[in-house]
Order: structure tokens, then C-alpha cells, then sequence
């Protein structure tokens, strides 16, 4: 089981994606999934993705819904013990997963978010 699931919401913008899903790659050490919600997307652009990005867990979206209905639907398939959302024009410099993982273990027990 991994440590983070990382769940993105993608509206069709591979060019917004593809840096957000480099820096996570370049700047996590932690056990982690990453978990994209490909919203609305065409479908070429699906296609690259899953060939780009093999280890990226995609949640196909074709229907309009709202930001959290589609964080719903892959929130209901993660394993990890910790879910970061991260919005795909995140640009990852450093290791905030890491640290963001190092803070939550320092909460009380009994904490549910962080923000």
C-alpha cells in the first residue's frame, strides 16, 4: 500500500498535466499513487496520457460535473493511507509531498486534513 494517493483533476490540458506529474515524479521520495481524473478529455490526448504516463492510475470523465465529483470518483479508488489533491497546474520545485507527509505525522491522531 502506498504511503500518498495523489489525485488530480484534469480538464483536458495535458500541457498543465505533464509538468505537475513531472515534478511529483522528480521530487517524491514517499511510497505513492497518482491517481488522474481525465475530464472531458479528447481523444488523442487520453490516448498520449496512457502512453505517456503508464504508472498513472486514469479515471475516465465524459460526463460535466463539478471539481469534487470528480475528485469523487477517483477518491473512492485510492489505497493510500494519506490522499493529497493537487491541482494539475501544480508546479512540485521541491519535495512537498514529503514534507506535507512529515507534518501530517507530527498532527495529533486523531487530525483528518491539513491544508
Amino acid at each position: 500500500m502506498p504511503q500518498v494517493s495523489v489525485v488530480i483533476v484534469c480538464m483536458n490540458r495535458p500541457d498543465l498535466l505533464y509538468p505537475c506529474l513531472e515534478g511529483i515524479r522528480t521530487h517524491t521520495g514517499v511510497s505513492y499513487e497518482v491517481w488522474v481524473v481525465a475530464y472531458l478529455f479528447s481523444e488523442e490526448n487520453l490516448a498520449r496520457l496512457k502512453a505517456d504516463w503508464p504508472d498513472v492510475r486514469i479515471v475516465e470523465s465524459q460526463e460535466l460535473r463539478v471539481f469534487s465529483e470528480n475528485n469523487n470518483l477517483a477518491l473512492r479508488q485510492i489505497s493510500g493511507e494519506y490522499c493529497f489533491i493537487v491541482n494539475d497546474d501544480t508546479l512540485m520545485r521541491t519535495p512537498v509531498i514529503d514534507a506535507l507527509l512529515a507534518d501530517f505525522d507530527r498532527l495529533p491522531a486523531d487530525a483528518a486534513i491539513v491544508s
